[in-house]
């Protein structure tokens, strides 16, 4: 529970960072997809490298390439070119809070597809999350229509790509053969989608080459990896509400960068979501001592 919990909140830190890394990059000229095409080649590399120097294995049945081919550029490419969209139309704090509705979802979803247990903690936290991104977005008339849906729509395929991870036959895959296959498709998609739009350009400046690559791209490779880790451990539904720490993350960070104005409700819908988190995590503890106990009781 506790490595979960640890890997959860790393991701969350360095996801959290990086809209504001890719607010930048989009500012210097390069396009939605280039981005991701570069960042998911970036992880793609050195995931690769990794899987070479710990001597594992490439080797995966057609069907599960397939799966990971779709998961990739659905679930990974077209979650951060659908986010890279949305920046580009409303604020990185704005973007965020709205992605970060698909907690809800996974949740929803885990429990009406799966049949996953709905206990009075979780209902919690959903309540609380629900209202506290809706404190925090205090939508006008004034926001773009189009930075909305496609945040929107951000969420909708992250929530596929959470269940696609715990719910998919990969599982068994050692977890970086899984990033080279996921991340080389994202690669290969929007890769094909740059040039074929005539985007595809190189980085403005040494600065860009940087944050680009050394800070996206890594920086992704190292939160995937996190992510996916948190995963296996807690499961989707809870490893979800404990990244409910990267849009506070990314709402103080982006503020910092762009002096997006925090006002008292948006302060106070933070408040709510920590607080989801905290149900999340005692939801958990209790289910790992019903379990021990009822392992106590059987060997009794």
């Amino acid at each position: 529970m506790l490595k979960g919990i640890l890997s959860m909140t790393g991701a969350s830190v360095i996801l959290g960072s990086l809209p504001t890394i890719n607010k930048y990059i989009l500012n210097s000229g390069l396009s939605s997809g280039c981005i991701v095409f570069y960042s998911m080649l970036t992880v793609s590399l050195w995931s690769c490298l990794i899987t070479i120097v710990s001597k594992k294995s490439f080797r995966v049945s057609p069907k599960k390439f397939y799966f990971m081919f779709i998961l990739g550029s659905m679930g990974m490419g077209g979650t951060g070119f659908l986010l890279n969209i949305s920046y580009e139309y409303i604020s990185v704090g704005l973007t965020t809070m709205l992605h970060f509705m698909y907690p809800s979802l996974v949740c929803f979803l885990m429990i009406f597809m799966f049949k996953q247990n709905l206990t009075f903690l979780k209902a919690g936290a959903i309540v609380f999350s629900i209202l506290g991104m809706l404190l925090i977005l205090e939508l006008s008339s004034s926001v773009n229509f189009i930075g909305i849906i496609t945040a929107i729509l951000s969420s909708i395929s992250y929530a596929f790509y959470i269940i696609a991870n715990e719910k998919g036959e990969i599982n068994e895959l050692p977890l970086i053969v899984k990033l080279f296959y996921i991340s080389s498709a994202a690669a290969i998609v929007f890769g094909i989608q740059t040039i074929a739009s005539g985007s595809l350009s190189l980085p403005s400046s040494s600065l860009v080459y940087l944050q680009l690559f050394g800070l996206s791209g890594t920086g992704s490779l190292i939160a995937f990896y996190l992510m996916i880790s948190g995963i296996k451990v807690l499961g989707a539904s809870t490893a979800s509400f404990f990244n409910m720490l990267e849009p506070l993350i990314s709402l103080f960070v982006s503020t910092l960068c762009f002096n997006e104005y925090l006002s008292t409700k948006t302060i106070f819908g933070s408040i709510l979501v920590i607080s989801s988190v905290l149900f999340i995590a005692l939801d958990g503890l209790n289910n790992i001592k019903e379990t021990e106990s009822l392992g106590t009781t059987i060997h009794s």
